[in-house]
């Protein structure tokens, strides 16, 4: 049986709720369906707003990629609006057993984002690598490099 896109979203929801909350962060979920985030999460007394998205792979590749937009489906047809740095913070999905997270500036302005595990041709410029916004990774630079930073803040170039 194939699973909704509804439970899809779901599923991912909580997974992303759990890998915060598993990093001892507040997670905390609108009471409301209306806003434009999925949670706000409580970093070190910082709080984000994460609009968590659910991911997809990218066919014939090891990446994957997942929306930077919300959609609406009305009687008209489907709506689509992409999210401002006003109204995120970051991104987060789940894929693969692991949690990502990419800062909103780094795709201001983009339709998806897509993460790749390796490179074809060892390019390295302009792509993004999952292991780079593993949430454990960037967990792991922002406690190492500098604490005493905003969680967040210059971690992911």
């Amino acid at each position: 049986m194939e699973l909704s896109t509804h439970t899809k979203g779901a599923i991912t929801e909580l997974a992303v709720q759990q890998a915060f909350l598993s990093h001892g962060f507040g997670v905390s979920v609108p009471i409301l369906p209306t806003s434009r985030y999925d949670m706000i999460a409580d970093i070190d007394g910082h709080l984000f707003k994460v609009q968590i998205k659910t991911a997809r792979p990218v066919k014939d590749s090891d990446a994957f990629r997942f929306s930077l937009r919300s959609s609406r489906t009305h009687r008209w047809g489907v709506t689509e609006v992409k999210y401002d740095k006003s109204e995120v913070d970051m991104f987060a999905t789940w894929y693969n057993g692991n949690v990502y997270v990419v800062p909103q500036y780094l795709v201001e302005g983009h339709t998806e984002c897509i993460l790749r595990n390796s490179s074809a041709n060892d390019q390295t410029k302009r792509i993004r690598f999952a292991e780079d916004f593993e949430l454990n990774n960037v967990i792991n630079r922002w406690k190492t490099e500098n604490p005493q930073l905003p969680f967040y803040q210059n971690h992911i170039q």
